[in-house]
C-alpha cells in the first residue's frame, strides 16, 4: 500500500476505528489467555464482569517508522495482536505526550489503537483478522518517542483505562467503524516499549539484491554499478497512486537517460505486490510491464517481498531511493511527482561535489 493511508492493507490500531466479525460472548477454550483476573475489577477500573477479556501480554513488537508510524504488539501465536498507529495524513503524534483513546471513525482517526484477532498470513491487519476491538475510551501516554535519520531509536507507550470495543470496518464506505451489538470488549492497562527499525535512507550503502525481472532474467544490484540508478518500489492497481505513477515511469527512465553524458543510467522497478496485495508474479510483472510499455527491468516474487520489507518496510508506496554510482543512497523520495529527471540531475551534481576525481567508464 502507497505511502498515503490505504489502511485496509496498511497494518491498522486505532484510536478512533475498528473492524471485525462478531464473536461470541462467551470465551472458548481459546480465550484462555485473556481470562478476567482474580481481582474484582481490572486495572481499568470497570468492574472485571464487564470486560470479556482483560490485558495482553505480547509475544514480540515490532515498530515501523517513516511518514505514518506503527507499534504492532503480536501475540506469541503470531496470529493476533494490539496495534497502535499515528498517521500523518491526519496529523497523528510523534511527540512525548498523553493522548485521548476515542473516536467513532477509523477512517479518519490520528492517533488510534486496535486489538486483532484470529489473523491469516502473518498480516495483522482489518483484512486479515475476522475479529477487531477498537480502543474507544481511556488514555496512550507516549513516553519515549525517538527517531533517527531514517529510523532507530526507542519507543515507549503506556495504555492506561483503555476500553477496547468489538467492532466491524467498511471499506467500501470510508473505512466507517460500527460497533458490533452485543459484542466483546477488552481492557488493557499495560505499557510496551520497542525500537525502531532502521530502515535504509539517505546516506546508506545500497543493500544488494537480485530478483528476476519480467521475462525471468535475473537482475542483480550489481548491474547498476558505476550508473546514476533509481530503484522505484510500487505496487498493484489496488494502490491508485502506484497506478498512476506507472504511467510516468517509461516516460522519467527516457528522459533520465539523455538528461547529463556523464553518467550513465539504471532503473528498476521492484513489483513489491500485485493488483490483489498478494506478491506478486512473473505473469503479474509482465503485464504491468507490457500495460504500460516499460523497457527496463520490472522485479517480482518473494525476494522483492522480502527485500522491500526489510529495507523499506510498512507499505510505503510508491517510493523512490536514487543511487549514486558508488552504490550509495542519495536520497529516498516518496508520492506521486516526487520524482524527475531533474531530481536525479541534482543528486548527480551532489555526488560529484563529494566526489570531484569520479569520471565515467564508458569501457564497463
Amino acid at each position: 500500500m502507497f505511502f498515503t493511508s490505504y489502511r485496509s492493507v496498511l497494518f491498522v490500531v486505532c484510536f478512533a476505528a475498528g473492524c471485525g466479525d462478531n464473536q461470541e460472548d462467551t470465551p472458548d477454550d481459546n480465550t484462555v489467555p485473556h481470562e478476567d483476573p482474580a481481582d474484582p475489577e481490572s486495572d481499568t477500573g470497570i468492574p472485571a464482569d464487564e470486560c470479556t477479556f482483560n490485558g495482553f501480554e505480547s509475544g514480540s513488537i515490532e515498530i515501523s517508522n517513516g511518514y505514518d508510524w506503527f507499534l504492532l504488539a503480536k501475540n506469541e501465536a503470531g496470529d493476533g495482536g494490539l496495534r497502535v498507529e499515528s498517521w500523518g495524513q491526519f496529523d497523528g503524534p510523534t511527540d512525548a505526550g498523553e493522548y485521548t483513546v476515542g473516536g467513532n471513525n477509523y477512517a479518519d482517526c490520528a492517533l488510534c489503537v486496535m486489538m486483532y484477532e484470529d489473523c491469516s498470513g502473518g498480516d495483522i491487519s482489518a483484512d486479515s483478522c475476522d475479529t477487531v476491538y477498537f480502543g474507544s475510551e481511556g488514555t496512550a501516554e507516549i513516553i519515549t518517542f525517538d527517531t533517527s535519520g531514517t529510523g532507530g531509536g526507542p519507543v515507549e507507550i503506556k495504555l492506561t483505562d483503555v476500553v477496547f470495543k468489538e467492532v466491524t470496518i467498511n471499506p467500501y464506505a470510508g473505512y466507517l467503524s460500527t460497533e458490533v451489538e452485543d459484542g466483546d470488549t477488552w481492557c488493557v492497562d499495560e505499557t510496551y516499549t520497542g525500537t525502531f527499525r532502521d530502515y535504509v535512507g539517505a546516506g546508506d550503502a545500497m543493500p544488494e539484491f537480485t530478483a528476476p525481472d519480467q521475462t525471468g532474467a535475473d537482475v542483480s544490484s550489481a548491474n547498476m554499478s558505476g550508473t546514476m540508478g533509481v530503484i522505484s518500489f510500487n505496487a498493484g492497481d489496488w494502490c491508485p497512486p502506484c497506478e498512476a505513477v506507472a504511467e510516468t515511469h517509461e516516460a522519467l527512465f527516457q528522459a533520465m537517460q539523455v538528461a547529463d553524458e556523464r553518467y550513465g543510467v539504471s532503473f528498476v522497478e521492484m513489483l513489491v505486490s500485485n493488483n490483489d496485495g498478494n506478491i506478486a508474479s512473473q505473469g503479474d510483472a509482465a503485464a504491468w510491464a507490457e500495460r504500460f510499455e516499460m523497457t527496463y527491468p520490472v522485479l517480482h516474487g518473494v525476494r522483492v517481498d522480502a527485500y522491500f520489507t526489510e529495507h523499506v518496510g510498512a507499505y510505503m508506496v510508491p517510493a523512490y531511493w536514487i543511487v549514486d554510482p558508488l552504490g550509495q543512497v542519495r536520497a529516498w523520495e516518496t508520492g506521486q511527482g516526487s520524482l524527475t529527471a531533474a531530481v536525479v540531475q541534482e543528486h548527480f551534481e551532489a555526488f560529484l561535489s563529494d566526489n570531484p576525481d569520479w569520471t565515467r567508464d564508458t569501457d564497463g
